[in-house]
């Protein structure tokens, strides 16, 4: 089906919405939960209908041109998954954030008694007090941040895991209808908004081998391989966004609108590399579990022994006082390395940023 003859004449881009709609849609994507599953179009009529849990994408698989009797069966399956995924994901998030608020109270308490510690040892003149007393503030906000981010890629990762084939479809038919703006490869806010789709679309093809759950080895080597091709085919459509020709936007329409209908009918199997592609698809070495254990041993080792360690001499606050440290500062240090673990293991990318931060504050300098 050609892209014009798609009929989205009863909706408009958000971005082109009203102040309300494009506020809420900009807040939801601040959270992972919602990332990738926030509409990209409202209704005209009533745009006020706009709603973030409920994604209309059995309407919108319709105006789209996937209208057969099969189609809307498994898109109206797979718009009660979507939903029941953000309920889910927010509840998790509520369960993992709930214990992390006391351990922030109790970091920041210490940080505020070492600090206190610090001024009483160090007899600072009244300005340089104020000025410290300053810094006190944004190391909160840093940490209420990572935890609130924490909790947040959690969530999403667990819930992304058995939902992921509905996510596929959600996030490939609004692929499908931004790909139907002529300025999409031009608007550099566009642009990112669609690299940043095809990014969440990847990942979510990578989680479908998990999320049907094979227990088979050789099942899901298979499996691994397969789903891998096609993440690694929309990781290319990426490079293509990012550099395009003349007859890019056509290609990408075809692609996605191709891609969708494979996500929407579950038939994976109908994926097969082009072979007019310019790079073939990357073979993928399927290891054992237990040589996959005894590879990550060394580093989860080096991971967890710190907080082990660090966690000892917490609850054994007689060890500090022979060698003359406060023990708020064995705290502070166990928190970090706590969010440390959990970046590196789950690849919660917060350490990226920070340093991406911290580069980019430089540079202004």
């Amino acid at each position: 089906m050609d892209y014009h003859d798609f009929d989205l004449t009863a909706y408009q881009f958000v971005d082109e919405s009203s102040w309300w709609t494009r506020f809420t849609h900009n807040l939801a994507g601040r959270f992972n939960t919602l990332t990738g599953i926030v509409p990209v179009v409202s209704p005209v009529r009533n745009p006020r209908r706009f709603n973030l849990t409920d994604p209309p994408i059995t309407r919108l698989g319709q105006a789209i041109g996937f209208n057969t009797p099969a189609d809307y069966a498994a898109l109206t399956h797979h718009r009660k998954r979507v939903y029941y995924r953000v309920y889910i994901a927010l509840g998790l998030y509520t369960l993992l954030l709930l214990p992390l608020i006391p351990l922030l109270i109790w970091v920041l308490q210490s940080i505020l008694l070492g600090y206190t510690n610090l001024t009483q040892q160090l007899a600072l003149p009244p300005s340089m007090n104020f000025t410290l007393a300053y810094l006190f503030i944004p190391t909160t906000l840093l940490l209420l941040s990572a935890i609130v981010s924490t909790a947040l890629k959690v969530a999403s990762v667990l819930s992304d895991r058995y939902y992921a084939d509905s996510i596929c479809v959600a996030t490939a038919i609004f692929l499908v209808i931004q790909l139907t703006r002529d300025d999409v490869l031009s608007n550099p806010g566009r642009k990112r908004d669609l690299l940043d789709r095809m990014h969440y679309l990847a990942n979510c093809t990578l989680l479908l081998t998990s999320s049907f759950g094979v227990k088979d080895p050789a099942a899901e080597a298979w499996l691994k391989e397969h789903f891998g091709q096609i993440e690694q085919y929309i990781r290319e459509r990426q490079r293509w966004v990012v550099s395009p020709i003349d007859l890019t936007l056509k290609d990408l329409r075809r692609d996605f609108h191709k891609l969708a209908k494979m996500y929407i009918d579950s038939s994976y199997g109908s994926f097969e590399w082009p072979t007019d592609a310019p790079t073939t698809p990357p073979a993928i070495v399927s290891t054992s579990l237990l040589r996959r254990a005894w590879l990550a041993l060394p580093r989860i080792l080096g991971l967890l022994l710190p907080l082990v360690l660090l966690g000892f001499l917490i609850w054994n606050p007689a060890a500090l006082q022979v060698i003359g440290v406060d023990v708020n500062i064995v705290a502070l240090l166990f928190f970090v390395w706590l969010l440390i673990t959990l970046d590196t293991i789950l690849k919660l990318g917060i350490v990226d940023r920070v340093v991406s931060l911290a580069k980019d504050v430089s540079s202004l300098k």
